[in-house]
């Protein structure tokens, strides 16, 4: 998820621990401000797309959250990056 960031300034940090990982939306990769707005619409073109995350985030919901199944393999991984690079 890292290598989508360059180019893709509205992504701040990406960090998590195992499978559970989080992306924080920001409105640009200068202030940092929290995008809430930008956000939600990630998170409902990706359920367009059939792949579901949720936000969360301590002031606001700009914290993409990524919850795979145990079963997640490399090939989930890869359609997860794709898909998050299309949108």
């Amino acid at each position: 998820l890292q290598a989508l960031q360059p180019g893709r300034p509205y992504l701040g940090d990406v960090r998590g621990l195992g499978l559970m990982l989080g992306i924080e939306v920001v409105s640009d990769g200068d202030s940092l401000a929290h995008a809430p707005k930008l956000a939600h619409w990630i998170k409902e073109e990706m359920k367009l797309r059939r792949v579901l995350l949720t936000t969360d985030g301590a002031h606001c919901d700009n914290i993409l959250k990524i919850k795979p199944p145990m079963v997640f393999s490399r090939s989930d991984a890869d359609r997860l990056g794709g898909e998050l690079q299309v949108v």
